[in-house]
């Protein structure tokens, strides 16, 4: 499959899946109040921790192994079913002592092992149309599953027996889909080195759950649950968007990044196309979203979370500072630089935490003001690191951002002139999304033509290719 065909797929799968999911949360967020979202958010949050123990670093190590072999496999399938059933465990018998510290006894019952599972094999191979079929399983299932659980009054279990079921469902699919028999026999030949890669990994993908939610955390226990809740809806909905510009991209980016490296070529100028299309469609986006954040929760949510639109404002602003090093892992996995990767994780761990706590203390103004003064400095500092392992010039760099930044300025003028005309009538809120999203869609096609960006061309040929076919299809 070819890289842009990969691009499709993958993109495909995010956005049906996304779409899913944000479905869902609009219908739930009628059905629930914002301290049962924000019970059912903590136990999450507290449930992720254990994830990359489970996973133990086995996706991005089957992806980036230069060799595979059925022991290898079978190694690391033996790895993360031990892992699983040992976190299980975990899980059931910390759950009295997490709910008395959150003094919140509904957090007990949803403290429950929820499974995940490795597509690696598939992601390696970039069968990524497989692979969208297999999410979009799981999401359905979940999806559904919460919406009639929460309308029938399980409160906050809803969304835990719903993320249940579309695990389920997601590993059923892609054991039905996977490419290739896996070993299920005892032993744990040739682990040294999968433990050695995973044992990095693990810790760096727990340091990033810590950096991602310790601000929710946080608010739970030194503020309430509600303003937990308030803060959970608001970041919900920017990871959301988040995922929609990034986990395609990501997800194509490792493998393609690990074949260029087997094939010995430079990493510098690939990079750098790749930051040049993602800072401009995400300075964009973000910019956008930030733009119309109070309509989007007023409307999709309802009146009774308008004090998350801020909130939602303040991550987007987060974001958009850490966008130019959204993909800043995927080249150094492909690498095999799990070591580094944990070095910095560790030290924007350190800093998001030593920041975010005492700010949560005082007041959740101050926690998203330590969250973007957070962004600000690792933005600094991953550029850095990204330089020096994957060789590019800072000349380049500076002429690739600003490139980016010209096109999103002349793009978010439209949206910020509607923001200000509109503010404070929520009569006006379906038109001035509507409005926005027309005048940011053509300003960016316009304007990246007009100034020669690289995601122009990208767009012309997504659109020859689809010209050709359909050419194709009418002679047949």
């Amino acid at each position: 499959m070819s890289t842009r065909r990969a691009f499709l797929f993958s993109y495909l799968d995010r956005y049906a899946s996304i779409a899913i999911s944000f479905t869902a949360s609009v219908l739930i967020s009628r059905l629930l109040t914002p301290a049962e979202v924000g019970v059912f958010s903590v136990a999450m949050v507290l449930i992720g921790f254990l994830g990359p123990f489970r996973d133990f670093g086995a996706t991005q190590f089957v992806v980036q192994s230069p060799d595979l072999t059925d022991e290898t496999l079978q190694t690391v399938r033996n790895l993360q079913l031990g892992l699983g059933v040992l976190l299980a465990t975990v899980i059931a018998a910390s759950s009295p002592w997490i709910a008395n510290f959150y003094n919140d006894g509904r957090i007990r019952a949803l403290m429950l092992p929820l499974g995940a599972l490795s597509t690696a094999l598939l992601t390696r191979e970039l069968k990524f149309k497989e692979l969208a079929l297999v999410r979009f399983t799981g999401a359905c299932g979940g999806a559904l599953t919460s919406v009639l659980l929460a309308w029938r009054g399980f409160g906050p279990l809803s969304l835990a027996f719903g993320a249940l079921a579309g695990s389920a469902l997601t590993s059923f699919a892609a054991i039905y889909s996977r490419p290739v028999h896996l070993p299920w026999r005892g032993g744990l030949r040739n682990a040294r080195r999968a433990v050695r890669f995973g044992s990095a990994m693990t810790g760096v993908n727990l340091l990033v759950m810590v950096y991602g939610n310790v601000a929710e955390l946080s608010l739970a226990r030194l503020q309430s649950l509600g303003i937990s809740g308030l803060f959970g809806r608001a970041q919900g909905l920017v990871v959301m968007l988040e995922r929609l510009l990034m986990e395609g991209a990501n997800s194509v980016a490792l493998p393609v990044f690990a074949a260029a490296i087997r094939d010995e070529k430079p990493l510098g100028d690939l990079y750098l196309r790749a930051i040049g299309v993602i800072s401009a469609v995400g300075w964009t986006f973000f910019g956008l979203t930030a733009c119309i954040s109070p309509a989007l929760i007023h409307i999709l949510y309802g009146s009774q979370w308008a004090s998350a639109a801020p909130i939602a404002q303040a991550l987007c602003m987060s974001l958009w500072l850490l966008t130019p090093n959204l993909m800043f892992n995927q080249p150094l996995v492909a690498l095999g630089r799990s070591g580094l990767i944990l070095r910095v994780a560790t030290f924007s761990t350190a800093l998001q935490v030593m920041a975010v706590v005492p700010a949560a203390a005082h007041s959740l103004q101050a926690a998203c003001i330590a969250l973007n003064a957070t962004a600000l400095v690792m933005t600094i500092i991953l550029s850095v690191v990204s330089k020096r392992v994957v060789s590019f010039t800072w000349p380049a760099l500076a002429k690739t951002l600003a490139h980016s930044l010209g096109l999103a300025i002349c793009c978010l003028s439209g949206p910020v002139l509607v923001m200000l005309y509109v503010a404070g009538r929520p009569e006006l809120y379906i038109a001035q999304i509507l409005v926005s999203a027309a005048l940011t869609a053509v300003a960016f096609l316009f304007f990246s033509k007009l100034v020669g960006h690289p995601v122009a061309s990208e767009i012309q040929q997504i659109l020859a290719r689809r010209q050709r076919k359909a050419r194709s299809a009418s002679e047949n």
